[in-house]
């Protein structure tokens, strides 16, 4: 698992991230997302992911960098599904492809959301990095209720796991476990907590991963139903809080 070097001092971070903070305060909890409410503050979301713009990546650190990463994916997600009404799923944005579309210029460099996150968050994490990343909908880890920084980083990450394995990240359907796509179609992230035994590789970093972030008996009952789990369907509708 990647962790922040203990004694090594970070470098001075030059990105400010407290204004998404503040913008997502209040907006976001476990019921989901106030698209309403985010509405309200859509010019400081532009204004902050404005501010990420010149931002020198050369000069931070590797958690600087990938707290960077994974709030521009977020704040741009947000700011693109408010201003798309917001919709019913953002699979209704570019015909499905918003990922691969739109454009946003993030550290001096023009990327897509994807690039965002595979190309640039992802190699800088583990299997975390996904619980911390949202695309806007319900099949989506929670989106953590405050912007990521690189002085507590690893224990927004650990908390955002926690997070996700306490909500989406897996169910029981009649008896059987079933566990997040995320796991299937990221499954070389979630190598390093991969289960010993039989059970077939990807379920085997699944519920690897799920078990360090649940406790004692619920980790029992996860290792015990991991030969014959399966996967949940991914629910593609807006995270949105319910009025």
């Amino acid at each position: 698992m990647w962790t922040l070097a203990v004694g090594v001092a970070l470098a001075a971070q030059n990105v400010d991230h407290k204004p998404l903070s503040a913008i997502l305060e209040g907006a976001v909890s476990g019921a989901g997302v106030s698209y309403e409410r985010l509405r309200e503050r859509r010019e400081a979301l532009g204004a902050y992911v404005q501010s990420l713009e010149a931002v020198e990546v050369s000069s931070l650190s590797k958690p600087e960098q990938l707290a960077l990463w994974i709030n521009a994916y977020n704040a741009h997600t947000l700011a693109v599904v408010i201003d798309a009404g917001p919709p019913k799923s953002i699979l209704e944005i570019d015909d499905g492809e918003v990922w691969k579309r739109r454009t946003f210029t993030v550290a001096g460099e023009v990327l897509t959301l994807d690039a965002m996150e595979h190309q640039r968050a992802r190699p800088l994490g583990d299997g975390r990095v996904h619980a911390a990343v949202n695309c806007a909908s319900k099949g989506c880890p929670p989106l953590p209720p405050a912007a990521l920084e690189a002085a507590t980083l690893d224990q927004q990450l650990d908390t955002a796991a926690r997070l996700w394995a306490g909500s989406n990240a897996y169910s029981w359907v009649d008896g059987q476990l079933r566990v997040s796509k995320i796991f299937d179609w990221y499954a070389e992230d979630f190598t390093d907590y991969r289960l010993e035994g039989s059970v077939a590789p990807k379920l085997a970093g699944a519920v690897g991963f799920l078990v360090r972030f649940v406790d004692e008996a619920e980790a029992a009952r996860l290792r015990a139903a991991a030969e014959g789990a399966g996967w949940q369907d991914y629910d593609w509708s807006l995270n949105q809080q319910e009025s």
